[in-house]
C-alpha cells in the first residue's frame, strides 16, 4: 500500500475499527474533520478538472472527424515546400511545324532554259572590226533595241535574261539581241506586243515609210521595214530590216540596214532573203529554247 498521510492513516483505522463489533466510536477533533473535508473537496475538483479535460478532448475529435481540420490545436508550422508548375505535355504544346527538305524555301538556281549559253553563235557572219577599230563583241545585259514610230522597243529589259551585238561598219549596220524570257507565255505576249505597235506605227503619219512584211517567214517571225528616201517623194536610197524570231520561250531580233541596204517590201527581195541565211545558225541554235 502507498504511503499514507498520518491523518489519513488514522481515519483508516478508526473505519476499520467500525468492523469490529461493540466499538465505541471515539469523537474527531474539529481539525480533523476541517482537514477530511479540505481533502474531500481537492479530490472531487481533480476528478472534475479530469471530467473536463476528457469530454473536451472527445469534443475536439469530433469536431475533427466532422471538418476535417482542427483549428483549437493547429499543426505547427512547416517550410512550404517548392510547388512544381505543371507543364504542358510534348503533345499540347505548339511547336512550328519543321518544313521537310522538299518544303524548305531554297534559291531556285536559273535553269538552262532562261540563261544564254556561251556557244549560241550570236555574232556568226559578222566582221571582228568596227569601222572605228574596236572589236565586236557579244554584250550581257539590255541592248539598244529599236525606233519605232519615235518609240524605242525591244531592248529586252523585260527579259530574265539577255545578249547582244552590233556591227558598225558605215553604211552597214547590223545587231542581234537574244531575249531568253521567264516562260514561253512571256515570249509570246512581247511578240504580240510588238506586232501591234509596229502595225499601229505604219498605220500612222509618221510611219508612212514602214512596210509590215509579216509573218513571213513562219507562225512565230514578225518582219518589217523602213525606207529612207532622198527628199520628198524621192526613191529609197537606204532600208532598215527588222526580224524577230521566237523559238520556245527565247525571241531574237536581228535588224540590218544602211545605204548598202536595198528595198525590202516583200519576203524575195535580196535584203529579205539574205539575212535570212545569215542568221539562220542563230536560230538553229535556239533550239535549245524549243518547248518539250
Amino acid at each position: 500500500m502507498a504511503d499514507l498521510d498520518p491523518r489519513e492513516r488514522d481515519v483508516l483505522d478508526a473505519l476499520d475499527d467500525l468492523r469490529q463489533p461493540d466499538h465505541v466510536w471515539p469523537a474527531l477533533d474539529a481539525a480533523s474533520v476541517r482537514g477530511l473535508g479540505d481533502r474531500r473537496r481537492r479530490r472531487r475538483q481533480a476528478a472534475a478538472g479530469g471530467l473536463v479535460a476528457v469530454v473536451a478532448a472527445a469534443a475536439v475529435g469530433s469536431a475533427v472527424l466532422l471538418t476535417g481540420s482542427d483549428e483549437a490545436a493547429p499543426l505547427p508550422a512547416t517550410s512550404p515546400s517548392a510547388t512544381a508548375t505543371p507543364s504542358p505535355s510534348p503533345s499540347a504544346a505548339p511547336s512550328t511545324p519543321t518544313p521537310s527538305p522538299s518544303e524548305s524555301p531554297t534559291e531556285a538556281e536559273p535553269s538552262e532554259t532562261t540563261t544564254i549559253a556561251d556557244d549560241i553563235p550570236l555574232a556568226v557572219g559578222y566582221p571582228d572590226i568596227n569601222e572605228d577599230g574596236t572589236e565586236v563583241v557579244v554584250e550581257r545585259g539590255p541592248g539598244e533595241g529599236v525606233m519605232v514610230c519615235d518609240q524605242r522597243i525591244l531592248t529586252g529589259g523585260d527579259a530574265a535574261s539577255v545578249a547582244s551585238v552590233r556591227f558598225l561598219g558605215g553604211e552597214d549596220f547590223r545587231s542581234r539581241t537574244l531575249m531568253v524570257f521567264g516562260d514561253v507565255a512571256e515570249a509570246e505576249a512581247a511578240m504580240d506586243w510588238t506586232a501591234r505597235t509596229v502595225d499601229a506605227c505604219a498605220g500612222s503619219p509618221e510611219g508612212e515609210a514602214v512596210t509590215v512584211l509579216g509573218a513571213v517567214e513562219g507562225a512565230d517571225s514578225l518582219l518589217w521595214s523602213k525606207a529612207y528616201a532622198m527628199g520628198e517623194g524621192g526613191p529609197a536610197i537606204a532600208t532598215d530590216l527588222f526580224r524577230l524570231v521566237r523559238v520556245g520561250n527565247a525571241v531574237l531580233l536581228d535588224t540590218t540596214g544602211g545605204e548598202a541596204s536595198g528595198p525590202a517590201t516583200s519576203k524575195d527581195d535580196e535584203q529579205v532573203t539574205s539575212t535570212r541565211n545569215a542568221v539562220a545558225p542563230v536560230v538553229e541554235a535556239m533550239a535549245v529554247y524549243e518547248e518539250g
